[in-house]
Parts: structure tokens; sequence; C-alpha cells
């Protein structure tokens, strides 16, 4: 297959699954001839974005076995994969995804990774873990990884964890009046 070819069922691919079409997705997929690190992460993310969360996982796990093209997954097949963990409140799974990035695959974390494992730890209710991990990564949280964990305090109840986290979605974005409004449906709940 030409490599436009290939280009133009990756994106045909993923025009399908942004509109929920995973079946048609993946018929796409199927029919590729020379499959690439792109068409497999392509396929990794239609899945994971559709809550197709058992699908994903054993893409992912092709993709390991396989080592697309002598590649190993790449950064943007583990934040589909984080997405899958979370979708699917498999916590310590996505917790593993994410030591493996690094010690299996020498893959430096993105904020995006720290925004996703933020959002798994919040989910499962550990708040303090979370807002720890935003603290000590290496990198500057960004406002939207907080209003995560701003989210996982309203859900979790947690007062205090909310105001820290107002704090610094008000700091990193002074314009977000929601995040005051999240704050006082915590404390209108207790």
């Amino acid at each position: 297959m030409p490599e436009w070819d290939l280009i133009s069922c990756t994106t045909m691919l993923s025009a399908h699954a942004q509109n929920g079409q995973v079946d048609e997705a993946k018929g796409l997929f199927d029919r590729i001839p020379e499959l690439d690190l792109v068409s497999w992460t392509a396929m990794l993310s239609a899945y994971a974005d559709n809550a197709k969360i058992k699908e994903a996982y054993e893409v992912f796990e092709t993709m390991q076995e396989r080592s697309i093209l002598s590649e190993s997954p790449d950064a943007v097949s583990f934040v589909c994969v984080l997405l899958a963990c979370i979708h699917s409140g498999k916590l310590y799974e996505g917790w593993a995804k994410f030591c493996s990035m690094v010690t299996d695959f020498a893959l430096k974390p993105t904020p995006q990774h720290y925004c996703c494992v933020v959002e798994m730890l919040g989910r499962a209710g550990h708040l303090r873990h979370a807002e720890d991990l935003l603290a000590g990564m290496p990198y500057l949280p960004r406002a939207s990884a907080w209003r995560s964990l701003l989210g996982a305090c309203r859900t979790g109840r947690d007062v205090e964890g909310g105001s820290r986290a107002t704090g610094q979605v008000i700091h990193l974005d002074p314009r977000s009046a929601s995040s005051y409004v999240v704050l006082s449906s915590i404390v209108a709940e207790i």
C-alpha cells in the first residue's frame, strides 16, 4: 500500500472514531495491509476514546508483543492506554502502565501523562496521592490538572484539598470563576 494510502486510511480511521463509528474504524484498520505505529495508535485511541476498554487493552498488548515496526509503543500510545485505565477505573493497572513507560520503554512522562495519573488517583479517591503527585512532578502543573483534582475533591467532599486545588487553579488561570463554584458546592454539600 503506498504511503499516502496508509496516511489516508489512518486519517479516515481517526475520523470515524471521533464520530463514534468504532466498527467502521476497525473495518478500515483490518484492511490496512502494513500497519505502522501511527495506525496502531489511532486504533488504540479510537477504542479508548469510545470507552471500548477491553479492546483498547488488547490493541496495546498486541503492540507490545509485536513491537510494531521494531518500535515500542510511544508517548501517545501510553496516553491512550492511560485514558482507557481512567475510563475503566483500573488505577493499579494504569499506575503499572505509567511505571512501565518509564522503566521498560525509557519514555519521559509528559504533563499529559501526569494529568492522566492524577485523574486516575482522584477518581479512585486517593486525593492526597494525586495532590502529592501534582506537587512533585517535574513540570509546572497546568490548571487543567488542578481542575481534575478539584473535581475529585468535590466527589470526595474534601474541602481542604478542594481549597488548595482552587487556589492553584486561580493562580494559574485567574479568570477561572468555575473553580470557585465547584469549591462552594463542596462546602455546600457538607
